[in-house]
C-alpha cells in the first residue's frame, strides 16, 4: 500500500467526520468526498487496498467508530451512489452500495466467507435494488393505509363522488 494513498483515505475520513460535525459547507465536502470514494470504489487496486487499510486501522486506532459511520454514511447518499455506479444524475441506479463489515447473514447470501467473518474484514456489498412499479392499486392502498379508512368508509366516498 503506497503513503499516497493512505495520505487519502485518512483525509478523506478526517473530512466525512467534519462534515458529520457541522464544520466547512456540506455541499462541496460533501461532493469530494464521494467522488474520492468513487474512485476509489471502480478502482480495482484502490478498492482493495481502502479495504484493507480500512480493517487494519480500525484495531490499531487510525479509525475510530465515529470516522467509519460517517463514511458508511456518505456511501449511502444518492450523489455518492450515483457516482460509484457511474450513473447520469437524472439516471436512478438499479444497484445499491454498501460499506460493511462480513457478518453471518452476507455470508449465507454467498457474499463473504467465514474467514473474512473472523477477520472482520470490511468490504463493499453491491445489492440489486428493488424496482417498485407504481399502479393505481398501490397507490389506492397507500391512501388507504394513511388514512386508516375502513370499506365502509370508502362505499361512502365513492357514493359522493364525482367521477369524470
Amino acid at each position: 500500500m503506497t503513503n499516497k494513498n493512505t495520505k487519502i483515505f485518512i483525509d478523506m475520513h478526517r473530512e466525512a467526520v467534519n462534515v458529520k460535525n457541522g464544520l466547512g459547507k456540506l455541499d462541496k465536502r460533501t461532493d469530494g468526498i464521494g467522488e474520492t470514494l468513487a474512485k476509489i470504489y471502480r478502482s480495482g487496486t484502490k478498492n482493495a487496498e481502502y479495504l484493507e487499510w480500512l480493517t487494519a486501522s480500525k484495531y490499531n486506532g487510525s479509525v475510530n467508530k465515529q470516522s467509519l459511520k460517517a463514511i458508511q454514511n456518505n456511501v449511502n447518499k444518492s450523489a455518492t451512489q450515483k457516482m460509484m455506479l457511474s450513473c447520469g444524475d437524472k439516471e436512478k441506479p438499479t444497484q445499491k452500495v454498501r460499506l460493511m463489515r462480513a457478518n453471518k447473514p452476507l455470508m449465507n447470501k454467498g457474499l463473504c466467507t467465514q474467514m473474512q467473518i473472523d477477520e472482520e474484514q470490511y468490504m463493499f456489498i453491491t445489492e440489486k435494488v428493488d424496482v417498485v412499479v407504481k399502479t393505481f392499486e398501490s397507490d389506492f392502498q397507500k391512501m388507504v393505509n394513511a388514512w386508516k379508512v375502513s370499506a365502509d368508509d370508502i362505499q361512502k366516498i365513492i357514493k359522493s363522488t364525482k367521477f369524470a
